[in-house]
Protein backbone atom coordinates (compact mmCIF):
# COMPACT_ATOMS: atom_id res chain seq x y z
CA UNK A 1 0.00 0.00 0.00
CA UNK A 2 2.81 2.39 0.88
CA UNK A 3 4.63 1.68 -2.39
CA UNK A 4 1.40 2.26 -4.34
CA UNK A 5 0.85 5.54 -2.48
CA UNK A 6 4.35 6.71 -3.44
CA UNK A 7 3.69 5.81 -7.10
CA UNK A 8 0.42 7.76 -7.05
CA UNK A 9 2.18 10.79 -5.59
CA UNK A 10 4.88 10.61 -8.24
CA UNK A 11 2.27 10.25 -11.00
CA UNK A 12 0.31 13.19 -9.58
CA UNK A 13 3.45 15.35 -9.70
CA UNK A 14 4.12 14.48 -13.35
CA UNK A 15 0.98 16.12 -14.74
CA UNK A 16 1.39 19.76 -13.57
CA UNK A 17 5.14 19.76 -14.28
CA UNK A 18 4.58 18.36 -17.77
CA UNK A 19 1.77 20.82 -18.49
CA UNK A 20 3.91 23.81 -17.54
CA UNK A 21 6.87 22.54 -19.55
CA UNK A 22 4.65 21.74 -22.52
CA UNK A 23 3.23 25.26 -22.66
CA UNK A 24 6.73 26.75 -22.58
CA UNK A 25 7.78 24.40 -25.39
CA UNK A 26 4.72 25.35 -27.47
CA UNK A 27 5.51 29.07 -27.17
CA UNK A 28 9.13 28.43 -28.17
CA UNK A 29 8.03 26.37 -31.18
CA UNK A 30 5.79 29.26 -32.23
CA UNK A 31 8.85 31.46 -32.75
CA UNK A 32 10.72 29.16 -35.16
CA UNK A 33 8.92 29.47 -38.49
CA UNK A 34 7.63 32.31 -40.63
CA UNK A 35 3.91 32.20 -41.39
CA UNK A 36 3.03 29.26 -43.63
CA UNK A 37 1.12 30.04 -46.82
CA UNK A 38 -1.67 30.29 -47.52
CA UNK A 39 -3.43 29.31 -44.27
CA UNK A 40 -1.35 31.02 -41.57
CA UNK A 41 -0.90 34.18 -43.61
CA UNK A 42 -4.62 34.35 -44.36
CA UNK A 43 -6.01 33.59 -40.88
CA UNK A 44 -3.37 35.65 -39.11
CA UNK A 45 -4.07 38.62 -41.39
CA UNK A 46 -7.85 38.44 -40.83
CA UNK A 47 -7.28 38.66 -37.08
CA UNK A 48 -4.76 41.49 -37.47
CA UNK A 49 -7.13 43.45 -39.70
CA UNK A 50 -9.95 42.99 -37.20
CA UNK A 51 -7.74 44.64 -34.56
CA UNK A 52 -6.54 47.33 -36.96
CA UNK A 53 -9.99 48.25 -38.31
CA UNK A 54 -11.91 47.96 -35.06
CA UNK A 55 -14.62 45.98 -36.89
CA UNK A 56 -15.07 42.95 -34.61
CA UNK A 57 -18.19 41.75 -36.41
CA UNK A 58 -17.04 41.22 -40.00
CA UNK A 59 -13.94 39.13 -40.80
CA UNK A 60 -12.20 40.72 -43.78
CA UNK A 61 -9.33 39.92 -46.11
CA UNK A 62 -7.88 43.03 -47.77
CA UNK A 63 -11.19 44.74 -47.01
CA UNK A 64 -13.33 42.01 -48.59
CA UNK A 65 -15.76 40.02 -46.39
CA UNK A 66 -14.25 36.63 -45.54
CA UNK A 67 -16.87 34.18 -44.27
CA UNK A 68 -15.21 30.79 -44.68
CA UNK A 69 -14.94 30.30 -40.90
CA UNK A 70 -16.64 31.69 -37.76
CA UNK A 71 -14.94 34.50 -35.82
CA UNK A 72 -13.54 32.96 -32.61
CA UNK A 73 -10.02 32.48 -33.98
CA UNK A 74 -9.93 36.04 -35.30
CA UNK A 75 -11.26 37.52 -32.06
CA UNK A 76 -8.68 35.71 -29.96
CA UNK A 77 -5.85 36.49 -32.39
CA UNK A 78 -6.82 40.17 -32.32
CA UNK A 79 -6.81 40.18 -28.50
CA UNK A 80 -3.42 38.44 -28.41
CA UNK A 81 -1.95 40.95 -30.88
CA UNK A 82 -3.37 43.85 -28.88
CA UNK A 83 -1.53 42.51 -25.83
CA UNK A 84 1.76 41.31 -27.33
CA UNK A 85 2.06 42.96 -30.76
CA UNK A 86 1.74 41.75 -34.34
CA UNK A 87 4.12 38.79 -34.66
CA UNK A 88 3.75 35.25 -36.04
CA UNK A 89 4.39 33.70 -32.62
CA UNK A 90 1.59 35.80 -31.14
CA UNK A 91 -0.87 34.56 -33.77
CA UNK A 92 0.17 30.99 -32.87
CA UNK A 93 -0.59 31.53 -29.18
CA UNK A 94 -4.27 30.81 -29.87
CA UNK A 95 -3.81 27.24 -31.21
CA UNK A 96 -1.08 26.61 -28.62
CA UNK A 97 -3.34 27.57 -25.71
CA UNK A 98 -6.20 25.51 -27.14
CA UNK A 99 -3.92 22.47 -27.42
CA UNK A 100 -2.91 23.04 -23.80
CA UNK A 101 -6.56 23.21 -22.72
CA UNK A 102 -7.27 19.96 -24.59
CA UNK A 103 -4.29 18.31 -22.89
CA UNK A 104 -5.25 19.61 -19.43
CA UNK A 105 -8.93 18.61 -19.61
CA UNK A 106 -8.01 15.12 -20.86
CA UNK A 107 -5.69 14.74 -17.87
CA UNK A 108 -8.42 15.93 -15.50
CA UNK A 109 -10.93 13.43 -16.88
CA UNK A 110 -8.40 10.58 -16.65
CA UNK A 111 -7.47 11.48 -13.06
CA UNK A 112 -11.13 11.68 -12.00
CA UNK A 113 -12.26 8.35 -13.46
CA UNK A 114 -9.13 6.28 -14.13
CA UNK A 115 -6.57 7.27 -11.51
CA UNK A 116 -3.29 9.17 -11.27
CA UNK A 117 -1.29 6.61 -13.23
CA UNK A 118 -3.46 6.77 -16.34
CA UNK A 119 -3.66 10.56 -16.03
CA UNK A 120 0.14 10.83 -16.04
CA UNK A 121 0.50 8.44 -18.97
CA UNK A 122 -2.17 10.09 -21.13
CA UNK A 123 -0.65 13.53 -20.46
CA UNK A 124 2.77 12.40 -21.68
CA UNK A 125 1.42 10.41 -24.64
CA UNK A 126 -0.90 13.14 -25.89
CA UNK A 127 1.47 16.00 -25.09
CA UNK A 128 4.44 14.47 -26.89
CA UNK A 129 2.54 13.30 -29.97
CA UNK A 130 3.78 14.96 -33.14
CA UNK A 131 0.21 15.65 -34.29
CA UNK A 132 -0.69 17.65 -31.19
CA UNK A 133 2.59 19.57 -31.16
CA UNK A 134 2.33 20.27 -34.88
CA UNK A 135 -1.30 21.39 -34.61
CA UNK A 136 -0.48 23.71 -31.72
CA UNK A 137 2.08 25.44 -33.93
CA UNK A 138 -0.22 26.25 -36.85
CA UNK A 139 -2.64 29.17 -37.20
CA UNK A 140 -5.99 27.87 -38.36
CA UNK A 141 -9.27 26.69 -36.82
CA UNK A 142 -8.45 22.97 -36.60
CA UNK A 143 -6.83 22.91 -33.15
CA UNK A 144 -9.41 25.31 -31.81
CA UNK A 145 -12.43 23.18 -32.79
CA UNK A 146 -10.62 19.97 -31.79
CA UNK A 147 -10.12 21.42 -28.32
CA UNK A 148 -13.77 22.29 -27.78
CA UNK A 149 -15.04 19.00 -29.24
CA UNK A 150 -12.81 17.16 -26.77
CA UNK A 151 -13.86 19.34 -23.84
CA UNK A 152 -17.53 18.80 -24.72
CA UNK A 153 -17.09 15.02 -24.87
CA UNK A 154 -15.19 14.77 -21.57
CA UNK A 155 -17.54 17.20 -19.79
CA UNK A 156 -20.78 15.47 -20.85
CA UNK A 157 -19.31 12.01 -20.24
CA UNK A 158 -18.19 13.07 -16.76
CA UNK A 159 -21.64 14.53 -16.09
CA UNK A 160 -23.27 11.20 -16.93
CA UNK A 161 -20.84 9.33 -14.66
CA UNK A 162 -21.07 11.48 -11.55
CA UNK A 163 -23.46 12.87 -8.91
CA UNK A 164 -26.44 15.14 -9.55
CA UNK A 165 -24.79 18.32 -8.24
CA UNK A 166 -21.66 17.90 -10.34
CA UNK A 167 -23.81 16.82 -13.28
CA UNK A 168 -25.36 20.29 -13.55
CA UNK A 169 -22.09 22.22 -13.76
CA UNK A 170 -20.33 19.66 -15.93
CA UNK A 171 -23.28 19.71 -18.33
CA UNK A 172 -23.13 23.50 -18.56
CA UNK A 173 -19.39 23.23 -19.24
CA UNK A 174 -20.22 20.80 -22.05
CA UNK A 175 -22.82 23.13 -23.57
CA UNK A 176 -20.34 26.02 -23.37
CA UNK A 177 -17.73 23.91 -25.16
CA UNK A 178 -20.26 23.08 -27.89
CA UNK A 179 -20.95 26.79 -28.36
CA UNK A 180 -17.25 27.62 -28.62
CA UNK A 181 -16.79 24.73 -31.04
CA UNK A 182 -19.51 26.16 -33.30
CA UNK A 183 -17.85 29.60 -33.12
CA UNK A 184 -14.56 27.91 -34.02
CA UNK A 185 -15.53 26.01 -37.15
CA UNK A 186 -19.28 25.72 -37.50
CA UNK A 187 -21.65 22.78 -37.22
CA UNK A 188 -19.04 20.10 -36.49
CA UNK A 189 -18.68 21.74 -33.08
CA UNK A 190 -22.06 20.26 -32.16
CA UNK A 191 -22.41 17.36 -34.61
CA UNK A 192 -19.23 15.45 -33.69
CA UNK A 193 -19.51 15.46 -29.89
CA UNK A 194 -23.26 14.86 -30.16
CA UNK A 195 -22.79 11.91 -32.51
CA UNK A 196 -20.07 10.26 -30.39
CA UNK A 197 -21.91 10.75 -27.11
CA UNK A 198 -25.21 9.47 -28.55
CA UNK A 199 -23.55 6.24 -29.70
CA UNK A 200 -21.74 5.84 -26.36
CA UNK A 201 -24.94 6.37 -24.34
CA UNK A 202 -26.57 3.65 -26.44
CA UNK A 203 -23.69 1.24 -25.91
CA UNK A 204 -23.64 1.92 -22.17
CA UNK A 205 -27.46 2.04 -21.95
CA UNK A 206 -27.34 5.30 -20.02
CA UNK A 207 -30.59 6.72 -21.39
CA UNK A 208 -31.98 7.31 -17.92
CA UNK A 209 -28.97 9.44 -16.97
CA UNK A 210 -29.95 11.91 -19.69
CA UNK A 211 -32.99 12.96 -17.67
CA UNK A 212 -30.76 14.81 -15.18
CA UNK A 213 -29.01 16.91 -17.85
CA UNK A 214 -30.22 20.56 -17.76
CA UNK A 215 -31.24 20.54 -21.41
CA UNK A 216 -33.27 23.76 -21.47
CA UNK A 217 -30.71 25.87 -19.62
CA UNK A 218 -27.85 24.21 -21.49
CA UNK A 219 -29.17 24.83 -24.99
CA UNK A 220 -30.20 28.35 -23.96
CA UNK A 221 -26.61 29.01 -22.89
CA UNK A 222 -25.32 27.62 -26.20
CA UNK A 223 -27.75 29.81 -28.15
CA UNK A 224 -26.81 32.95 -26.22
CA UNK A 225 -23.13 32.38 -27.00
CA UNK A 226 -23.42 31.36 -30.66
CA UNK A 227 -26.50 32.89 -32.28
CA UNK A 228 -25.82 36.67 -31.99
CA UNK A 229 -22.88 36.67 -34.40
CA UNK A 230 -24.64 34.54 -37.01
CA UNK A 231 -27.86 36.57 -36.81
CA UNK A 232 -26.04 39.91 -37.01
CA UNK A 233 -24.06 38.72 -40.05
CA UNK A 234 -27.20 37.53 -41.85
CA UNK A 235 -28.92 40.82 -41.06
CA UNK A 236 -25.98 42.84 -42.40
CA UNK A 237 -25.09 40.54 -45.33
CA UNK A 238 -28.14 38.86 -46.84
CA UNK A 239 -27.32 35.37 -48.04
CA UNK A 240 -24.69 34.73 -45.37
CA UNK A 241 -26.60 31.74 -43.93
CA UNK A 242 -26.73 29.99 -47.30
CA UNK A 243 -23.08 30.72 -48.08
CA UNK A 244 -21.76 29.61 -44.69
CA UNK A 245 -23.97 26.64 -43.80
CA UNK A 246 -24.76 25.27 -47.26
CA UNK A 247 -21.75 26.14 -49.43
CA UNK A 248 -18.95 26.12 -46.86
CA UNK A 249 -20.27 23.39 -44.52
CA UNK A 250 -22.62 20.94 -46.26
CA UNK A 251 -21.38 21.21 -49.86
CA UNK A 252 -17.74 21.08 -48.80
CA UNK A 253 -18.45 17.86 -46.93
CA UNK A 254 -20.37 16.02 -49.67
CA UNK A 255 -18.82 17.69 -52.72
CA UNK A 256 -16.01 16.29 -54.87
CA UNK A 257 -14.76 19.48 -56.54
CA UNK A 258 -12.55 20.70 -53.71
CA UNK A 259 -8.79 20.52 -53.25
CA UNK A 260 -6.78 18.03 -51.19
CA UNK A 261 -8.43 14.84 -52.47
CA UNK A 262 -7.11 11.86 -50.53
CA UNK A 263 -7.99 8.13 -50.28
CA UNK A 264 -10.36 6.80 -47.63
CA UNK A 265 -7.52 5.38 -45.50
CA UNK A 266 -5.68 8.73 -45.37
CA UNK A 267 -6.46 9.53 -41.72
CA UNK A 268 -5.84 6.00 -40.47
CA UNK A 269 -2.37 6.16 -42.02
CA UNK A 270 -1.76 9.63 -40.57
CA UNK A 271 -2.63 8.46 -37.08
CA UNK A 272 -0.42 5.40 -37.42
CA UNK A 273 2.59 7.40 -38.64
CA UNK A 274 2.34 10.68 -36.74
CA UNK A 275 1.36 9.05 -33.44
CA UNK A 276 4.21 6.53 -33.65
CA UNK A 277 5.48 4.80 -31.54
CA UNK A 278 2.39 5.23 -29.35
CA UNK A 279 0.07 4.10 -32.16
CA UNK A 280 1.71 0.66 -32.07
CA UNK A 281 0.37 0.22 -28.52
CA UNK A 282 -3.31 0.67 -29.43
CA UNK A 283 -5.47 -2.33 -28.49
CA UNK A 284 -9.07 -3.28 -29.22
CA UNK A 285 -9.91 -5.20 -26.04
CA UNK A 286 -10.02 -3.47 -22.68
CA UNK A 287 -7.25 -4.82 -20.40
CA UNK A 288 -9.24 -4.24 -17.20
CA UNK A 289 -12.61 -5.45 -15.96
CA UNK A 290 -13.69 -2.56 -13.69
CA UNK A 291 -16.87 -0.77 -14.75
CA UNK A 292 -15.27 2.71 -14.71
CA UNK A 293 -12.39 1.67 -16.94
CA UNK A 294 -14.60 -0.20 -19.39
CA UNK A 295 -16.99 2.75 -19.64
CA UNK A 296 -14.15 5.14 -20.48
CA UNK A 297 -12.71 2.54 -22.86
CA UNK A 298 -16.02 2.34 -24.75
CA UNK A 299 -16.24 6.14 -24.82
CA UNK A 300 -12.73 6.58 -26.21
CA UNK A 301 -13.20 3.95 -28.92
CA UNK A 302 -16.56 5.48 -29.86
CA UNK A 303 -15.04 8.94 -30.22
CA UNK A 304 -12.06 7.63 -32.18
CA UNK A 305 -14.04 5.51 -34.66
CA UNK A 306 -17.03 7.80 -35.17
CA UNK A 307 -14.93 10.90 -35.91
CA UNK A 308 -12.43 8.90 -37.98
CA UNK A 309 -15.23 7.52 -40.16
CA UNK A 310 -16.95 10.91 -40.36
CA UNK A 311 -13.86 12.63 -41.80
CA UNK A 312 -12.84 9.68 -43.99
CA UNK A 313 -16.04 9.95 -46.07
CA UNK A 314 -15.41 13.31 -47.86
CA UNK A 315 -13.00 13.38 -50.79
CA UNK A 316 -11.23 16.50 -49.48
CA UNK A 317 -8.96 15.73 -46.52
CA UNK A 318 -6.40 17.69 -44.51
CA UNK A 319 -4.31 16.31 -41.65
CA UNK A 320 -5.62 18.88 -39.17
CA UNK A 321 -9.21 17.63 -39.48
CA UNK A 322 -8.38 14.49 -37.47
CA UNK A 323 -7.08 16.34 -34.40
CA UNK A 324 -10.32 15.79 -32.38
CA UNK A 325 -9.57 12.04 -32.06
CA UNK A 326 -6.17 12.51 -30.42
CA UNK A 327 -7.32 12.69 -26.76
CA UNK A 328 -9.47 9.56 -27.14
CA UNK A 329 -6.67 7.67 -28.89
CA UNK A 330 -4.13 8.75 -26.26
CA UNK A 331 -6.49 7.62 -23.48
CA UNK A 332 -6.86 4.16 -25.03
CA UNK A 333 -3.09 3.83 -25.32
CA UNK A 334 -2.56 5.06 -21.75
CA UNK A 335 -5.00 2.50 -20.32
CA UNK A 336 -3.57 -0.43 -22.24
CA UNK A 337 0.11 0.58 -22.12
CA UNK A 338 1.34 -1.56 -19.17
CA UNK A 339 0.04 -4.76 -20.75
CA UNK A 340 0.61 -3.90 -24.43
CA UNK A 341 4.27 -3.09 -23.94
CA UNK A 342 4.92 -6.66 -22.78
CA UNK A 343 3.72 -8.20 -26.02
CA UNK A 344 6.48 -9.38 -28.35
CA UNK A 345 4.52 -8.44 -31.47
CA UNK A 346 4.25 -4.85 -30.19
CA UNK A 347 7.97 -4.74 -29.43
CA UNK A 348 8.81 -6.00 -32.92
CA UNK A 349 6.51 -3.43 -34.54
CA UNK A 350 7.98 -0.53 -32.56
CA UNK A 351 11.52 -1.76 -33.20
CA UNK A 352 10.93 -2.07 -36.97
CA UNK A 353 9.31 1.34 -37.17
CA UNK A 354 12.13 2.90 -35.17
CA UNK A 355 14.72 1.38 -37.49
CA UNK A 356 12.94 2.80 -40.54
CA UNK A 357 12.65 6.25 -38.96
CA UNK A 358 16.28 6.13 -37.90
CA UNK A 359 17.34 5.24 -41.44
CA UNK A 360 15.23 8.08 -42.83
CA UNK A 361 16.85 10.66 -40.55
CA UNK A 362 20.30 9.20 -41.19
CA UNK A 363 19.75 9.72 -44.93
CA UNK A 364 18.57 13.28 -44.27
CA UNK A 365 21.58 13.97 -42.08
CA UNK A 366 24.04 12.60 -44.61
CA UNK A 367 22.64 13.76 -47.96
CA UNK A 368 20.73 16.88 -46.97
CA UNK A 369 23.73 19.24 -46.63
CA UNK A 370 25.43 17.90 -49.78
CA UNK A 371 22.54 17.25 -52.15
CA UNK A 372 20.12 20.00 -51.10
CA UNK A 373 22.47 22.60 -49.60
CA UNK A 374 20.85 22.30 -46.17
CA UNK A 375 22.74 23.81 -43.23
CA UNK A 376 25.26 21.51 -41.56
CA UNK A 377 23.36 21.90 -38.30
CA UNK A 378 20.31 20.24 -39.83
CA UNK A 379 22.47 17.37 -41.00
CA UNK A 380 23.86 16.91 -37.49
CA UNK A 381 20.35 17.07 -36.04
CA UNK A 382 19.25 14.38 -38.50
CA UNK A 383 22.11 12.18 -37.33
CA UNK A 384 21.15 12.69 -33.69
CA UNK A 385 17.56 11.74 -34.45
CA UNK A 386 18.76 8.62 -36.25
CA UNK A 387 20.69 7.56 -33.15
CA UNK A 388 17.67 8.30 -30.92
CA UNK A 389 15.33 6.12 -32.97
CA UNK A 390 17.88 3.32 -33.42
CA UNK A 391 18.50 3.40 -29.70
CA UNK A 392 14.76 3.07 -29.14
CA UNK A 393 14.67 0.05 -31.43
CA UNK A 394 17.11 -1.70 -29.10
CA UNK A 395 15.79 -0.46 -25.76
CA UNK A 396 12.29 -1.82 -26.38
CA UNK A 397 13.72 -5.33 -25.82
CA UNK A 398 15.44 -4.44 -22.56
CA UNK A 399 13.70 -4.77 -19.21
CA UNK A 400 12.96 -1.09 -18.89
CA UNK A 401 10.07 0.13 -16.77
CA UNK A 402 6.98 1.66 -18.36
CA UNK A 403 8.08 5.05 -17.02
CA UNK A 404 11.49 4.81 -18.70
CA UNK A 405 10.05 3.62 -22.01
CA UNK A 406 7.41 6.34 -21.99
CA UNK A 407 10.01 8.99 -21.19
CA UNK A 408 12.23 7.78 -24.03
CA UNK A 409 9.40 7.81 -26.55
CA UNK A 410 8.38 11.28 -25.44
CA UNK A 411 11.94 12.56 -25.99
CA UNK A 412 12.04 10.92 -29.45
CA UNK A 413 8.73 12.44 -30.56
CA UNK A 414 9.38 15.93 -29.22
CA UNK A 415 12.93 16.03 -30.62
CA UNK A 416 11.64 14.86 -34.00
CA UNK A 417 8.97 17.55 -34.13
CA UNK A 418 11.44 20.29 -33.15
CA UNK A 419 13.96 19.27 -35.83
CA UNK A 420 11.23 18.91 -38.47
CA UNK A 421 9.91 22.36 -37.53
CA UNK A 422 13.37 23.86 -37.95
CA UNK A 423 13.79 22.06 -41.27
CA UNK A 424 10.41 23.31 -42.52
CA UNK A 425 11.38 26.85 -41.47
CA UNK A 426 14.55 26.62 -43.56
CA UNK A 427 12.83 25.04 -46.56
CA UNK A 428 9.89 27.46 -46.66
CA UNK A 429 11.65 30.71 -45.78
CA UNK A 430 12.05 31.60 -49.47
CA UNK A 431 8.24 31.46 -49.84
CA UNK A 432 7.71 33.93 -47.02
CA UNK A 433 7.27 37.66 -47.52
CA UNK A 434 9.06 38.42 -44.25
CA UNK A 435 12.35 39.58 -45.85
CA UNK A 436 10.45 41.63 -48.42
CA UNK A 437 8.48 43.31 -45.63
CA UNK A 438 11.69 44.18 -43.75
CA UNK A 439 13.13 45.74 -46.91
CA UNK A 440 10.01 47.81 -47.60
CA UNK A 441 9.79 49.06 -44.02
CA UNK A 442 13.41 50.16 -44.22
CA UNK A 443 12.50 52.29 -47.23
CA UNK A 444 9.30 53.75 -45.78
CA UNK A 445 7.64 53.09 -42.42
CA UNK A 446 4.27 54.07 -43.95
CA UNK A 447 4.85 52.04 -47.11
CA UNK A 448 2.09 51.64 -49.68
CA UNK A 449 1.87 48.51 -51.83
CA UNK A 450 0.12 47.46 -55.04
CA UNK A 451 -0.07 43.78 -56.06
CA UNK A 452 0.21 42.63 -59.68
CA UNK A 453 -0.58 39.01 -60.52
CA UNK A 454 -0.07 37.81 -56.95
CA UNK A 455 -1.29 38.40 -53.41
CA UNK A 456 0.96 37.00 -50.65
CA UNK A 457 -1.37 36.79 -47.65
CA UNK A 458 1.44 37.24 -45.16
CA UNK A 459 2.86 40.53 -46.53
CA UNK A 460 0.13 42.81 -45.09
CA UNK A 461 0.63 41.01 -41.76
CA UNK A 462 4.39 41.64 -41.69
CA UNK A 463 3.92 45.23 -42.89
CA UNK A 464 1.10 45.76 -40.37
CA UNK A 465 -0.65 47.87 -43.01
CA UNK A 466 -3.42 50.29 -42.12
CA UNK A 467 -5.21 50.33 -45.48
CA UNK A 468 -6.34 47.98 -48.21
CA UNK A 469 -4.30 47.63 -51.41
CA UNK A 470 -5.21 47.11 -55.09
CA UNK A 471 -4.68 43.58 -56.41
CA UNK A 472 -4.26 43.56 -60.19
CA UNK A 473 -5.10 40.30 -61.94
CA UNK A 474 -7.24 38.86 -64.74
CA UNK A 475 -10.37 39.03 -62.59
CA UNK A 476 -12.91 39.10 -65.43
CA UNK A 477 -11.59 35.76 -66.67
CA UNK A 478 -11.13 34.40 -63.17
CA UNK A 479 -14.71 35.15 -62.07
CA UNK A 480 -16.03 32.82 -64.77
CA UNK A 481 -14.12 29.93 -63.22
CA UNK A 482 -15.07 28.27 -59.93
CA UNK A 483 -12.00 26.98 -58.15
CA UNK A 484 -11.20 26.09 -54.56
CA UNK A 485 -8.23 28.42 -54.27
CA UNK A 486 -7.04 31.67 -52.68
CA UNK A 487 -8.35 33.88 -55.48
CA UNK A 488 -11.83 32.38 -55.13
CA UNK A 489 -11.86 33.36 -51.45
CA UNK A 490 -11.35 36.98 -52.47
CA UNK A 491 -13.97 36.78 -55.23
CA UNK A 492 -16.54 35.29 -52.82
CA UNK A 493 -16.49 38.51 -50.83
CA UNK A 494 -17.99 40.42 -53.79
CA UNK A 495 -21.38 38.77 -53.34
CA UNK A 496 -21.72 40.41 -49.92
CA UNK A 497 -20.17 43.84 -50.47
CA UNK A 498 -19.65 44.99 -54.04
CA UNK A 499 -18.07 48.29 -52.94
CA UNK A 500 -15.23 46.41 -51.24
CA UNK A 501 -14.39 44.90 -54.63
CA UNK A 502 -12.70 48.15 -55.69
CA UNK A 503 -9.42 46.55 -54.57
CA UNK A 504 -9.73 43.90 -57.31
CA UNK A 505 -8.47 45.58 -60.49
CA UNK A 506 -7.55 44.30 -63.92
CA UNK A 507 -3.90 44.04 -64.95
CA UNK A 508 -4.60 46.48 -67.73
CA UNK A 509 -5.29 49.15 -65.07
CA UNK A 510 -1.63 49.22 -64.01
CA UNK A 511 -0.84 52.70 -65.31
CA UNK A 512 -4.06 54.13 -63.88
CA UNK A 513 -3.31 52.57 -60.49
CA UNK A 514 0.27 53.87 -60.65
CA UNK A 515 -1.04 57.39 -61.26
CA UNK A 516 -3.51 57.06 -58.38
CA UNK A 517 -0.91 55.54 -56.05
CA UNK A 518 2.32 57.26 -57.18
CA UNK A 519 4.31 56.28 -54.07
CA UNK A 520 3.12 52.66 -53.91
CA UNK A 521 5.66 49.89 -54.45
CA UNK A 522 4.62 47.14 -56.87
CA UNK A 523 4.78 43.51 -55.69
CA UNK A 524 4.81 40.78 -58.35
CA UNK A 525 5.96 37.22 -58.78
CA UNK A 526 9.73 36.89 -59.11
CA UNK A 527 9.45 35.83 -62.76
CA UNK A 528 6.75 38.31 -63.81
CA UNK A 529 7.53 40.86 -66.51
CA UNK A 530 5.78 44.21 -66.51
CA UNK A 531 4.26 45.85 -69.59
CA UNK A 532 6.43 48.34 -71.44
CA UNK A 533 6.33 51.90 -70.15
CA UNK A 534 5.24 50.72 -66.70
CA UNK A 535 6.00 53.36 -64.08
CA UNK A 536 8.29 51.11 -62.03
CA UNK A 537 11.97 50.23 -61.96
CA UNK A 538 14.76 48.79 -59.80
CA UNK A 539 13.36 45.27 -59.44
CA UNK A 540 14.48 43.37 -56.34
CA UNK A 541 13.76 39.66 -55.84
CA UNK A 542 12.92 38.06 -52.49
CA UNK A 543 12.37 34.33 -52.95
CA UNK A 544 9.26 33.86 -55.08
CA UNK A 545 8.34 37.56 -54.95
CA UNK A 546 9.72 40.71 -56.54
CA UNK A 547 9.24 44.36 -55.62
CA UNK A 548 9.50 47.30 -58.01
CA UNK A 549 10.23 50.86 -56.94
CA UNK A 550 7.84 53.48 -58.34
CA UNK A 551 9.52 55.95 -60.72
CA UNK A 552 10.32 59.21 -59.04
CA UNK A 553 10.36 57.67 -55.57
CA UNK A 554 13.09 59.14 -53.41
CA UNK A 555 12.28 59.24 -49.71
CA UNK A 556 9.42 59.68 -47.32
CA UNK A 557 8.08 63.23 -47.56
CA UNK A 558 8.23 65.31 -44.41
Amino acid sequence: MKAQSIKNQQAAAVVPVFLVGWLILAVLLATIRPLALPDEGRYGEVGRWMLQSGDWLTPRLNGLPFFHKPPLLYWLDAVAMALFGVHPWVARLVPAVHAWIMLSVTALYARRFLGQGVAARVTVILGSSMLLLGGSDYVNCDMEVACWISVAVWAFAAALQTTAREKFWLSLAGFTAVALGVLSKGLIGVVLPGMALFIWVGIERRWRDLRDVPWWRGWSLTAVITLPWFILLEHKFHGFFHYFFIEQQFTRYVGTGFNNRQPVAFYAVCLGVFMFPFSALLRWRCPESSAAVRSSWHLAWTVLLSILIFFSIPASKLVGYILPVLPAMALLIAIGLPEAVERRSVKLLISAGSVVLGATFAWVGWYGPTQYAWPTGLGVAGGVLALLWWGGAVCIFRRWSVVNLLSGWAVQSIATLVVVDIGVAYQTHHKSAEDLAHYLLQQDKAVQVVYWGTYPFDLPFYLNTRQTAPILSDWQIREKLVKDDAEQQLIDGLQFEVAAGKVLREKSDLQLVAATWPRAWLVTGSNDRLPEQAAYADKRVFGGLAVWRPNGYSSVPH
